[in-house]
C-alpha cells in the first residue's frame, strides 16, 4: 500500500517536531555555562559583535542572535572582538597552556622510556586530542617528533663524551644499539665512531643560508646530513676539525634544506 502524505500505517497521525534550540549541544553548553566545553568553541553575539567562551559569566543571548565558531581566531577573522571577561581570561589560559607545554617537554626529556601519547596527556591533564593539536601549535612539531628530536640531540651530545659508543647509546636512552646504527647515516651523516672523532678524513660539505628567524648551516657528508644548525655556525667548525671542510657548490641536498 503506497502512502501519501502523514504516515497512517497504523492508523494515527504521527507528527515530527522540528529539531529545538536544545537539540544543539554548544548551545545547550551555552545556557548551562558549561566549563568543560571552554576550549572547543566560542560563541559570538551578532547584536553586540563580541564573542564569549560557553562559560562565561555575561549576559546570555538570544538564540537567534547567536553564531558558533571552533575558535577564538575564526570569531575575531569574521570580526568579533573578545568581551572583557574573556580577553582577561584568555590571557591566564594561554599562560597556562604554555606552561602545560612545558611541562610536556620537561616530561619527554626526563623520561628513559618513549611515553605514549595517552600517558603523556594524562600526566598534563589535558585530552589527548587538544593536547596534540596544542603541542604542535605552540612547538611546530608532535609530541613524537619533539621526542625524537630531543633523543637526537643527546646521542650526539653523549658521543662526544662518553667513553664509547655503546655508552652513548645507552647514556642517550637510545635502547638497541642494532636499531641506533640502522639509523645512524640518517641521524649523523657518518658512522657513531667517525663522529666521535669530528669527521675526521671525511669531505663534508656545507652551506650556510638565512630564514625568517636567523642564519641557518645544513652540512652534508657522502653519507648524509650530518648537521643542521641555526645561528650557531660556529658549534659546526668546532664540532668538525676534517680538513675536507668544503662551501656547498650548489648541491641539491643543502639547496633543498635551505629553501623551506
Amino acid at each position: 500500500m503506497k502512502l501519501n502524505g502523514p504516515c497512517q500505517q497504523t492508523g494515527q497521525i504521527i507528527h515530527v517536531d522540528p529539531p529545538g534550540e536544545d537539540d544543539d549541544p554548544r548551545w545547550l553548553a551555552l545556557r548551562t555555562r558549561n566549563k568543560a566545553a571552554d576550549g572547543h568553541f566560542v560563541y559570538a553575539v551578532k547584536t553586540t559583535g563580541v564573542y564569549c567562551s560557553p562559560s562565561c559569566a555575561s549576559r546570555q543571548p538570544k538564540h537567534e542572535n547567536v553564531l558558533f565558531f571552533d575558535s577564538p581566531d575564526e570569531a575575531e577573522a569574521a570580526g568579533f572582538l573578545p568581551c572583557k571577561r574573556c580577553r582577561q581570561r584568555r590571557i591566564s589560559r594561554e599562560a597556562q597552556q604554555m606552561e602545560q607545554i612545558a611541562n610536556a617537554c620537561r616530561i619527554i626529556e626526563r623520561s628513559d622510556n618513549p611515553l605514549t601519547l595517552a600517558a603523556l596527556t594524562r600526566m598534563v591533564g589535558l585530552s589527548t586530542f587538544y593536547f596534540h593539536r596544542l603541542f604542535k601549535a605552540t612547538t611546530g612539531v608532535t609530541p613524537k617528533q619533539y621526542a625524537h628530536a630531543y633523543q637526537h640531540q643527546q646521542v650526539r651530545r653523549q658521543l662526544m663524551a662518553k667513553g664509547s659508543v655503546t655508552e652513548a647509546i645507552l647514556a642517550a636512552s637510545y635502547g638497541a644499539n642494532g636499531r641506533f646504527y640502522a639509523q645512524s647515516n640518517a641521524l649523523l651523516g657518518m658512522t657513531p665512531t667517525a663522529f666521535r672523532h669530528q669527521g675526521q678524513g671525511m669531505a663534508i660539505y656545507f652551506a650556510v643560508g638565512v630564514c625568517s628567524i636567523g642564519e641557518i648551516l645544513v652540512a652534508e657528508s657522502e653519507r648524509g646530513i650530518c648537521a643542521i644548525l641555526l645561528n650557531n655556525c660556529a658549534y659546526y667548525r668546532s664540532t668538525f676539525v676534517s680538513p675536507g671542510l668544503l662551501p656547498g657548490k650548489g648541491d641539491a641536498v643543502l639547496i633543498n634544506c635551505l629553501t623551506f
